[in-house]
């Protein structure tokens, strides 16, 4: 995978784990396999339409320093790249989950 097109990746999850944590006692979790890593987040928002998650614009937060453009950078890396992205949400955390299509 090309080093810029991951680092992009990986800052565009960590900063929309960051935007649309709570705003107090949040938490940001990371987690590392050879296969896959997971970002995750705490939220008092619920879960994401995943039918428009991914969409250029879609935003679901207010915040100013938030173009709605993230994750669908995140997504078109993950493509170009043989990468899977995928979300979830459980306990209140949004979670995001990388890997390669074939390690699904």
């Amino acid at each position: 995978m090309n080093k810029d097109l991951a680092e992009l990746l990986i800052v565009n999850l960590i900063k929309n784990a960051i935007i649309h944590n709570k705003e107090k006692e949040g938490k940001v979790v990371i987690r590392l396999s050879s296969s896959y890593f997971t970002i995750e987040n705490t939220s008092d928002n619920p879960s994401i339409d995943v039918n428009r998650l991914f969409q250029r614009f879609n935003k679901n937060s207010n915040s100013k320093s938030s173009t709605g453009l993230g994750l669908a950078i995140v997504k078109a890396i993950a493509d170009a790249s043989d990468l899977s992205v995928t979300y979830s949400y459980n306990n209140n955390r949004h979670i995001f989950k990388v890997n390669s299509i074939t390690n699904k």
